[in-house]
């Protein structure tokens, strides 16, 4: 039987992945270090007791911080909620001048997304497991904010045709509505926004029934109702940045493409290292002059288990001042190339933004 503790390891997981910056914020709180002292820190398990973090210093020692629960959780909610409230009591102790972190910064976000309520209008297959899916109708209001931005979509409840939000939707009242009413969705990146036609064209794996989204996107057909929450997005340079790495699988080509487009007008110097089952699943990507493409093909190894895109990472010899990397991929495996840049190249917080896309 899976308890909230076999839960927690990936609601872990994705913090250590994607947050990266808030797990370091709480650590240094709960162990009262400053700032420059502690340089990484995961959280690493939970029981019925507390949550243990694995924290190391900027002299290379390491240590674990504890956590006690005031009593065992009872729900999997109990446990976020300690957890934001380490993350409001780090805030609270923080002067004004430290930056809110990145999970600070998607909470305040999502209270100001809109919802489009729309359909799909056109699907086209771009190679044997990506397909292009065209929503259309319902998006005169969209404002797009560039780089990755992606949005939600929201689809039909589990055996039923028919989207039962509207765009009133709001993500705390869907953790309120009753699980037959409640609709399925997952994140996609906006591939491509057409503003003088009013379309989004974004990209789906598909890979049989294995989720909700792609098997409905599996079979999409015009006119097909869907929502659309957000958008959002993880692409933010810092200033001075020239150089960018772009780090993806399948699941990531369209977050890969979108970025290549709107770094087209300056013409960087770009590498991208992408990694798919072979040539007949490779798709066209924005090119110019500064722009270095590498395939990895897994062939017949299952997806986010090959390691190849750690491999091409730790082969590159990196100008690592002003260089930003980007990642889109299997959680385990964007995670490695994470620490690979934070820790082993010694790339900043700011320069590295990482998300796992999806958990083998």
């Amino acid at each position: 039987m899976t308890t909230i503790y076999d839960e927690l390891a990936y609601v872990f997981e994705h913090l250590n992945s994607n947050h990266d910056d808030t797990v370091v914020f709480i650590a240094r709180h709960l162990a009262d270090e400053p700032a420059a002292a502690m340089v990484d820190a995961r959280l690493q398990s939970a029981s019925p007791d507390g949550i243990t973090i694995a924290c190391r210093r900027q002299d290379g020692s390491e240590y674990e911080l504890e956590h006690r629960f005031g009593s065992p959780p009872e729900s999997l909610d109990e446990v976020r909620g300690q957890l934001f409230g380490l993350l409001g009591a780090a805030r609270n102790a923080a002067d004004e001048s430290v930056r809110l972190t990145s999970l600070e910064r998607e909470i305040a976000g999502t209270d100001d997304l809109s919802t489009f309520i729309t359909s799909v209008v056109a699907v086209r297959d771009l190679t044997p497991n990506l397909r292009q899916i065209t929503f259309g109708g319902g998006l005169d209001d969209f404002v797009s904010i560039g780089g990755d931005q992606f949005l939600y979509v929201l689809l039909p409840p589990a055996g039923r045709s028919d989207l039962t939000v509207d765009a009133d939707f709001t993500w705390a009242a869907n953790e309120e509505t009753p699980e037959p009413e409640r609709p399925q969705g997952a994140y996609y990146t906006v591939r491509r926004w057409r503003p003088d036609v009013g379309e989004i064209d974004m990209w789906f794996v598909l890979h049989g029934d294995a989720g909700p989204a792609s098997a409905w996107a599996a079979r999409a057909v015009a006119g097909a109702p869907a929502g659309l929450w957000g958008p959002r997005s993880t692409f933010a340079p810092p200033p001075g940045t020239d150089r960018y790495l772009l780090v993806v699988d399948d699941t990531g080509l369209g977050a890969a493409a979108a970025v290549l487009d709107q770094l087209c007008a300056t013409s960087p110097a770009v590498d991208v290292i992408a990694e798919t089952i072979d040539a007949d699943h490779v798709v066209d990507l924005p090119e110019w002059d500064g722009v270095d493409i590498e395939w990895c093909f897994r062939g017949t190894q299952a997806p986010g288990e090959a390691g190849l895109l750690i491999e091409a990472v730790r082969r590159r010899a990196l100008d690592v001042p002003a260089l930003y990397a980007l990642g889109a991929a299997e959680s385990r495996e964007i995670t490695a190339v994470r620490k690979h840049l934070r820790n082993d190249v010694g790339m900043a917080p700011d320069q590295v933004a990482m998300t796992g896309y999806w958990r083998r």
